[in-house]
């Protein structure tokens, strides 16, 4: 079901007043696309459909993009290209593409014309990495699909800049107000959420004034790392914990259910969801890259080549931690969700594989993490350190009185 910002946008397909927002646009191309937004430079299309070409400039633009975002992140920000062609043919992913101008403020002919743009999914439901359960306990109407998700804002190199950028964030912003949007970071783009409310309440930018709509941070993840080199005192082995290189799939499968049901009871303290999925949870059993420690119903994916997790970036973790080696706890907070002894000893045998490997030990946590981070500085001597974090942010309208934050 579509939100009620989607039903406005094909509601209001043919609404928009060519003739005084772009008179010049007349290139059948944009004859199915409504016209947002035009300035001297640059004018912006809104459709649920891309042509073949243009959207293969798009994709070219999206991996020139995000080349220099990944180098600064440690997890992959761009889309792969099966997911880009997959939102390409979705009609319930909203493109918006930034064209540039030929010298005489007309159209240029061709494809090449398309310099950037933004996608978004019409319903923050549809979207995979979304915590379904944090954001319906956090966000009213969320459940009804009242938000959509930005995703993939990209500019092309040459025409960075508020001309270009700041007419595709004001021209989406009008097409969606009063509607509510879900949009996520790395922490490379900390700036972006204040550059995004600047667009949004410019006086110079769009055509009605500032929009009353407020950029709302809801919280965040981190990626951490820990040095276990100065631990003392862990041990080796524990009776009723083993490690093991795999879990066989009748066991596996036994498995999953009490992971599925431990993971729930910590979804509602993450924006981002970083529990497992089935197929996840048992490619993890029978990979021999990720060590299994396992204490009666309970396991803990240690991942001790991060060639396992091919959306982090083994670069990265060298640049941020000097090491040439790293351990990766596989959800570690749901691990600690368990609350029982058997938790702090599957860790601190984690810990112990780490340093006997003369690895860095990395783990994922939020911000109500304390008790796993105090831990790990016990156990090891010396704190963790966040090398990277993904925030998460909403933008609200000020007419929505069930918004976070919003005017009563």
């Amino acid at each position: 079901m579509l939100d009620a910002c989607y039903n406005q946008f094909m509601a209001n397909e043919h609404d928009q007043d060519r003739e005084t927002l772009a008179p010049d646009i007349e290139h059948a191309r944009y004859q199915r696309e409504r016209i947002i937004a035009s300035s001297d430079k640059y004018f912006v299309t809104a459709g649920s459909q891309l042509d073949e070409d243009v959207a293969e400039v798009l994709w070219r633009k999206n991996q020139e993009g995000f080349t220099r975002l990944n180098e600064s992140s440690i997890s992959r920000q761009n889309m792969t290209r099966d997911e880009y062609d997959a939102d390409v043919a979705n009609p319930d992913v909203l493109k918006y593409t930034v064209y540039a101008k030929a010298d005489e403020g007309k159209v240029s002919e061709g494809a090449e014309s398309a310099i950037g743009m933004l996608f978004v999914h019409a319903d923050a439901r549809n979207v995979d990495w979304v915590n379904q359960q944090y954001m319906q306990s956090h966000l009213p109407g969320f459940a009804e699909g009242k938000y959509v998700y930005i995703s993939t804002l990209v500019i092309e190199q040459n025409h960075r800049g508020i001309d270009a950028s700041g007419l595709l964030i004001r021209g989406v912003g009008e097409d969606l107000y009063p509607g509510n949007a879900l949009m996520d970071f790395a922490k490379a783009n900390d700036a972006l959420p204040g550059y995004i409310e600047h667009c949004l309440h410019s006086d110079t930018l769009g055509s009605g004034g500032p929009l009353e709509a407020d950029v709302v941070r809801l919280g965040a993840e981190s990626y951490r790392a820990i040095d276990p080199s100065r631990a003392t005192d862990l041990p080796g082995e524990i009776e009723g914990i083993s490690v093991v290189n795999q879990i066989g799939r009748d066991e596996a499968e036994a498995l999953w259910p009490l992971y599925e049901a431990r993971a729930a009871e910590v979804e509602h303290n993450k924006p981002g969801t970083q529990t497992l999925t089935n197929e996840q949870f048992l490619d993890y059993c029978a990979d021999t890259r990720v060590a299994k420690i396992v204490a009666e119903s309970d396991v803990t994916f240690l991942a001790q080549d991060l060639a396992a997790l091919p959306h982090l970036s083994e670069d990265y973790v060298r640049a941020q931690t000097g090491a040439t080696r790293a351990n990766y706890i596989i959800g570690a907070g749901v691990m600690e969700s368990g609350g029982t002894p058997n938790a702090a000893r599957r860790l601190a045998i984690a810990v112990h594989l780490a340093k006997e490997a003369g690895a860095v030990m990395l783990y994922d946590a939020d911000e109500r993490s304390e008790q796993l981070n105090q831990q790990l500085a016990h156990m090891c001597g010396q704190e963790s350190s966040e090398i990277d974090h993904q925030s998460y942010w909403i933008i609200r309208s000020r007419h929505d009185a069930q918004a976070p934050g919003a005017a009563s």
